[in-house]
Parts: C-alpha cells; sequence; structure tokens
C-alpha cells in the first residue's frame, strides 16, 4: 500500500442531537480546507512506584485530548456551519432569491462529528462530541483569506468506512480581501491595513467521568471573549481619542460576494486600548489598537452579531 497523500484527504461535518452521539439521520457536508491538526492524543505518565530495581515501572496512561484546528479558506457556504458550531442556529429568513442567516450570542452551540478521512488508505478518523474553541481570521493584503477554527472534542473512533456515504458536497463561494470593507462608529473607513478578529467561547476541557474510558463526558461553553486589532494608517487622532476616553463605539467588518451574498461580523459595543503610534523610519506612520467587544445595551442583544447572506435555505 502507498503513503497516504494528503491532497485525497476529505473532512466531514455533521451537528449531534445529543453530546458525543452520531445523529441516527446522517447529514455529512464536505468541508473543503487548507490543512488541519485534529488529533487525538493520550500522554504516557511515569508513576513513582518503587521496585527495588533503577528501571521504571509501566508507564501510566492519563485521559484523551481530542483537540486541533482546522484552516479553512473564507468562503461563503461552509462559513455558515462554522458559525452555528460557534455561535447556535441562526434566525433565517428570506432575502430575494437568497436567504439571510443571523447568529448570535443568545443561541445554544451545537456539538459535531466530524470526520477526517483519508480516502486513498481508507482510514478515517470519527471524532465526535466536537466544538467550536476558537475563530480567528486576519483580513488585509492580498493572499489567500482564511480563518482559523479551533476545534475541542469528546472521543475519536478510527473506521475503515466513512461515517456518511453519501455526503453532500457544499458549492464553494470564496471570498476576498480586496472585497472587504470596515465601518468604525457606523461610517465606512479608508485608512485600515488589516483588521484581526479573535473569539473564544473559553470552553471547559476538564470534564472527564470516571467510567468514561477517558473521554470528555462533558464540553460546556464559558464567557464569550470577542476581540482584535485594527490597523490604520495615522491620518488623525479620531481613534486614539476614542481609547484615550474610554469611548464606546463600533466596528463593522463585511465581505461583499456580489449576486452570491454577502458576510458580516457586527461589533456593536467596542472598547479600544490606546496605544501611541510608533515611528519607526522615515516612510508611512501606521497605528494600530487591539480591541475587546461586550454587550452593555446595545440594540441587537449581542457582543457580536455574524450575518450570513447566501443561497442555503437553512443551517
Amino acid at each position: 500500500m502507498s503513503q497516504a497523500k494528503g491532497m485525497r484527504a476529505r473532512l466531514l461535518l455533521d451537528f449531534e442531537d445529543s453530546y458525543g452521539v452520531s445523529p441516527a439521520v446522517k447529514s455529512g457536508r464536505v468541508i473543503k480546507f487548507n490543512s488541519e491538526s485534529l488529533s487525538a492524543s493520550q500522554e504516557a505518565e511515569e508513576p513513582a512506584t518503587i521496585t527495588g530495581r533503577r528501571d521504571s515501572v509501566e508507564p501510566i496512561l492519563g485521559n484523551i485530548d481530542v483537540s486541533g484546528s482546522l484552516t479553512l479558506p473564507a468562503e461563503l457556504i461552509s462559513m455558515g456551519l462554522v458559525m452555528k458550531g460557534l455561535f447556535g442556529a441562526p434566525e433565517t429568513a428570506a432575502d430575494g432569491s437568497l436567504y439571510r442567516h443571523v447568529f448570535k450570542t443568545s443561541a445554544e452551540p451545537p456539538s459535531m462529528v466530524i470526520e477526517k478521512g483519508l480516502t486513498d488508505i481508507g482510514a478515517y478518523f470519527l471524532y465526535n462530541g466536537c466544538k467550536v474553541s476558537g475563530f480567528e481570521m486576519t483580513v488585509g493584503g492580498s493572499g489567500e483569506l482564511t480563518a482559523s477554527v479551533s476545534i475541542m472534542g469528546g472521543k475519536r473512533t478510527l473506521n475503515t468506512e466513512s461515517y456518511d456515504d453519501a455526503p453532500v458536497n457544499l458549492p464553494f463561494v470564496r471570498l476576498q480581501n480586496f472585497k472587504a470593507s470596515i465601518h468604525e462608529g457606523g461610517v465606512l473607513i479608508g485608512n485600515v491595513s488589516s483588521f484581526s478578529v479573535n473569539i473564544n467561547p473559553n470552553l471547559e476541557n476538564d470534564k472527564y467521568a470516571i467510567g468514561g474510558d477517558g473521554f470528555r463526558t462533558e464540553l460546556p461553553e464559558g464567557l464569550l471573549s470577542v476581540s482584535g486589532s485594527i490597523s490604520t494608517f495615522f491620518r488623525d487622532v479620531s481613534l486614539l481619542e476614542k481609547a484615550v476616553n474610554s469611548a464606546t463605539t463600533s466596528l463593522k467588518l463585511s465581505f461583499d460576494a456580489g449576486v452570491k451574498g454577502a458576510f458580516e461580523l457586527l461589533f456593536p459595543e467596542v472598547r479600544l486600548e490606546q496605544k501611541d503610534p510608533e515611528v519607526s523610519g522615515p516612510g508611512g506612520i501606521m497605528a494600530t489598537f487591539n480591541w475587546k467587544a461586550h454587550y452593555e445595551a446595545s440594540a441587537e442583544g449581542s457582543s457580536v452579531v455574524a450575518t450570513l447572506v447566501n443561497e442555503v435555505e437553512s443551517y
């Protein structure tokens, strides 16, 4: 048998009805990806047992950790699956010939089944009880736009056949750096060179029960942390003054995919951290501000609102 090749690998994703249990009716979706590191790992620990010899005794095995990350091309269709895993099911309504999906923090995120299939050698790694443990995206420049999606899970099963022998191959609508825009305080700003987002559900990863064979029994969410940074060509002190005065503003990252839809991340209440611009040479001066989102009294009722417009009728 020849060596397995990455180009033949396949990722499937489905949602569970109960944590850690594959659904009775399977609905696997093929997720396009650039790379992944999802894995089950179990450390072998050395005991302190004394036997009268210098040799170590047989190691003991710790609990099994299922975790890793997926580097995904930022695109309009599978982004809905990621947002559902991060926030929970959206509110969906028709938007002309397309559908508008609005994700907020008020929903309950479901757990997922993720399968890593090495199809050329018939090896399939099935991960149950998976949840999104982090979402990161940096916008700017001219390269490929990707999203880093961190995953934690409950258990892994190694199979010789796929979880779903007839998965859905989703359409692919790539999001582009040059089609992004940034609004601050409701106003379009054109002096941003880079914008980053980091959303962390703060999952509790230490929930192992006696009799659970070392697998995670639960994976509850904690408080949602939403932060990022914004780098600008330094033209005036308007953003710096807001940071100095601890003024609440809003930030919005938008992508326009034309007739195929759009993607938007709105942060209705944001505080900027103050930091003076640095003069690092004779060229143009940049200013970078870290920011943190929160919820206090916004009409949206959420520290972050993700809006996706595409051809998918339901997530």
